[in-house]
């Protein structure tokens, strides 16, 4: 079996985001089709059937994030940071140069 990814989609008829598990296999595509839930007891440990390496939770992070989801708390994002960052970098350069004009019409 290939690797296992896990891909989100939007579903604008259902208006929900429909999540995909599968791979591409050389007789076609393996998709999953169905799972189990069981009711496990206060305190018993739970044994994961799905992990994430961190490019996988990535490659689901940036489909999600197409599918209109975003953070609910965060300072921002990294676009966001660096748009930001640029524009106080613009805003020094401006107030440099305005400082060095005043400097240079007061002598």
């Amino acid at each position: 079996m290939n690797e296992v990814q896990i891909r989100a989609r939007t579903d604008w008829s259902w208006q929900g985001i429909l999540l995909y598990l599968g791979s591409e296999e050389s007789n076609g595509r393996m998709v999953l089709t169905s799972f189990t839930m069981a009711t496990i007891k206060p305190g018993q440990p739970v044994d994961p059937k799905l992990m994430l390496n961190a490019k996988d939770a990535q490659v689901l992070m940036d489909d999600l994030w197409a599918c209109g989801v975003r953070p609910t708390e965060g300072a921002g994002t990294a676009g966001s940071m660096a748009a930001q960052t640029k524009h106080l970098e613009d805003m020094r350069k401006i107030a440099m140069d305005l400082l060095r004009v005043k400097v240079l019409e007061e002598k």
